[in-house]
């Protein structure tokens, strides 16, 4: 139902028909976010959003790992 297609360290996301939904980004935290095309109206059905969510979450999943790791370590 949707690509993800990675260019120039930016997660583009179009439907299949080619709309671009928008980008999925890392920002200064390491972390990424997903930044919807405003200018594109309508809306996004749960599987979409689901696709989005889980591409976050496999991207984001080291970082938190790590951040986890590092945590347990710490003296309460």
């Amino acid at each position: 139902m949707i690509r993800i297609t990675l260019i120039d360290h930016v997660y583009q996301i179009h439907y299949d028909n080619g709309v671009h939904l928008g980008d999925i980004l890392a920002d200064v935290s390491g972390f990424y976010y997903f930044w919807p095309n405003l200018d594109r109206g309508g809306f996004w059905d749960q599987s979409v959003l689901q696709q989005i969510c889980n591409k976050l979450q496999e991207l984001n999943a080291p970082l938190e790992k790590e951040m986890d790791d590092f945590f347990e370590t710490q003296p309460d």
